[in-house]
């Protein structure tokens, strides 16, 4: 495996190639000569650490943003007959879908689309294609990165879009040395993206908690499509960047250390009417209350896995819902992620929180980078920025003040609190709703949580908890 900023060892005797072909070049490198193995979610094929008594599901995701626009370059008309069919990531067909997974070591469950939205359950986590937006999460030992070129080079070959935006988070991995190439350092992830992108992102971390860290790699490209892909920021700084109504701002929820009790209801064991998707699943999701965390309207669509886990989609209109349970003991995860616009963010957090029962959180909200670094009115006034106890100023602000963070680079965290050793007698409304409110919160929050500054990082090497 290569190591430290490497980004992969090069065969003697290979020639030079373009960043796309080279990428290629890598993927298999990576996977071997071999197929690339279908995987499979289900915890029954539990990843083994070097304490052979742990067996755990690496739970925690990987996640890719990718924004694109709409190209007026006409030559590429050609590839697909006509405007409307260039103009959008739902062109694809479902085998160019089938291939970026295929590299990243996942596949299809089920799909779900609207009119705006096509939704993809998947062995390890969610897809979700817009028209000028993608978002792939993936967990266990997936190789969510392997994906991009893929997606550089099918978007590249086959529609008129250019890629505007591209944003890489992850929490730190339980099992981190069960992680394959490029997922086996965060020096590696950063190398692989910048090469594939032919840019430099910025990498940002924050603590979750004493042993863990939150990282995101963030790049706004203004790119020229050369041959194979190759970007380049050549065009003009007033452009838009991309269509500002096909990503919100998004809510992220980690948890982890959830209570058993509510970890049961994911158990299936060996009962096989309990397994897959359809009905089965649908009554898993009303059955626990997840259903009552979406807007109404929502379309659902939900898979129990063979023993245990589970994994849901939803969309409502432009937005959606994902939601992903691995309830192993020994290391019990759940994630949540929205860009629905509730009237009450406060609430959502809350409800989440009480359905799942975690002893450990981490709250995230992401700004859509088209609409730059500013949350709503309402949302401003819920997660109570004032209070620098609990939350972090606007993390753009803070950025920009702080770490000078160039205009193209603005899409960063607007607030990250994290919650360790939460005393479930103290109701989670109580960290959210009464804060502008009540400054004994503050007091009361110290002993059962703490906020975190997140930071630019240059020295991916040195940092913690890769």
């Amino acid at each position: 495996m290569p190591s430290g900023k490497s980004y992969c060892p090069r065969a003697a005797g290979v020639q030079s190639l373009s960043i796309v072909d080279e990428s290629f070049w890598l993927i298999g490198m990576a996977l071997g000569n071999s197929n690339s193995p279908v995987c499979n979610h289900s915890p029954n094929l539990a990843q083994q650490s070097s304490d052979s008594t742990l067996n755990v599901f690496e739970g925690p995701e990987k996640k890719l943003e990718m924004h694109f626009k709409r190209s007026t370059v006409g030559k590429r008309l050609h590839t697909c007959q006509t405007a409307d069919r260039c103009n959008s990531l739902r062109n694809l067909r479902r085998c160019d879908i089938e291939a970026i997974l295929r590299a990243a070591a996942c596949n299809i469950l089920s799909v779900a689309k609207n009119e705006h939205t096509d939704a993809y359950l998947l062995s390890e986590s969610s897809l979700f294609v817009s028209d000028t937006c993608l978002t792939l999460k993936t967990c266990g030992t997936t190789r969510l990165l392997l994906a991009l070129p893929v997606i550089l080079k099918l978007v590249s070959d086959k529609l008129a879009l250019l890629v505007t935006y591209v944003q890489f988070s992850r929490v730190s991995y339980i099992l981190p040395d069960a992680q394959l190439f490029p997922h086996d350092s965060i020096a590696n992830e950063v190398s692989f993206l910048d090469r594939a992108l032919n840019t430099k992102g910025r990498v940002f971390q924050a603590p979750l908690f004493s042993s863990s860290w939150w990282y995101m790699y963030s790049t706004t490209l203004a790119p020229c499509a050369g041959r194979g892909g190759k970007l380049k920021n050549t065009e003009s700084q007033d452009e838009k960047n991309c269509e500002t109504l096909d990503q919100k701002q998004a809510l992220e929820l980690y948890m982890f250390d959830l209570d058993p009790s509510a970890m049961k209801q994911f158990m299936f064991g060996d009962r096989p009417r309990m397994w897959g998707r359809d009905t089965i699943a649908d009554g898993t999701t009303s059955l626990v209350g997840i259903d009552k965390l979406l807007l109404d309207g929502a379309t659902i669509d939900a898979f129990n896995f063979k023993p245990c886990g589970y994994s849901m989609n939803a969309m409502h209109d432009r937005s959606y819902y994902t939601i992903h349970v691995s309830p192993e003991p020994d290391a019990s995860y759940v994630s949540f992620e929205t860009t629905a616009s509730h009237r009450n963010i406060s609430k959502l957090i809350t409800s989440v929180v009480k359905l799942f029962k975690p002893s450990r959180f981490t709250v995230a909200i992401i700004p859509n980078p088209t609409n730059g670094c500013s949350m709503s009115g309402r949302e401003e006034h819920q997660l109570s920025m004032m209070n620098k106890h609990m939350l972090t100023q606007s993390f753009c602000a803070a950025a920009s003040n702080v770490f000078s963070v160039d205009e193209r680079s603005h899409a960063i965290v607007s607030s990250f609190l994290s919650v360790e050793n939460w005393t479930r007698p103290i109701s989670p409304s109580s960290i959210f709703d009464e804060l502008s409110e009540h400054e004994d919160v503050v007091k009361r929050l110290n002993t059962v949580g703490r906020a975190h500054n997140a930071h630019f990082i240059e020295d991916y090497e040195s940092s913690p908890h890769c």
